[in-house]
């Protein structure tokens, strides 16, 4: 496994135009170019284009676990272990926050180990996911989930957009 995300960019898609930018993960194909590793805080991106940033999370305790972005205009999804538990503008199906991921409340129990994780960011983003939060076990706040957390592999780089998809979800 080695440091951070592996990053997949894909064309902004014909129905992506106003407020109507969410696609489903598995609709991206093809990407637009190879995939490249991201390490880093802020998972950047050309705001034309939509982003996958696919790798596996670190989690050294079992428990419920919360997740957000922070971009602009919460135009972002984060899946975990194949569930979307934060999704674009918020509106999760059956969320407990709808319209703001910011303040999403998407619970989801994961056990220890290197979990998927995917994190999209849309077009219209202004070209980032600025921050990807959580909240652990026994957390009362979000806090930024630190890169060294964040991981890949070379076999996730090698395979094609679709198998990618059939790997992690």
């Amino acid at each position: 496994m080695k440091a951070g995300f592996l990053s997949f960019q894909y064309a902004r898609q014909s129905t992506q135009n106003g407020n109507v930018g969410f696609i489903d993960l598995h609709r991206f194909t093809p990407p637009t170019r190879n995939p490249i590793a991201t390490i880093g805080d802020k998972l950047s991106y050309p705001e034309s284009a939509n982003a996958v940033f696919f790798g596996h999370l670190k989690l050294d305790r079992p428990g419920t676990y919360l997740f957000r972005a922070c971009n602009f205009y919460d135009r972002s999804a984060i899946f975990v272990n194949g569930v979307r538990v934060s999704a674009y503008r918020g509106n999760v199906s059956n969320g407990t926050d709808s319209g703001n991921s910011k303040k999403s409340k998407e619970k989801i129990q994961l056990p220890i180990g290197h979990i998927p994780f995917a994190v999209i960011g849309y077009v219209d983003a202004r070209g980032a996911v600025n921050e990807v939060q959580w909240a652990q076990p026994q957390d009362e706040s979000f806090s930024k989930i630190p890169a060294e957390r964040f991981f890949y592999n070379d076999q996730l780089r090698n395979q094609s957009s679709e198998e990618n998809f059939r790997y992690n979800y």
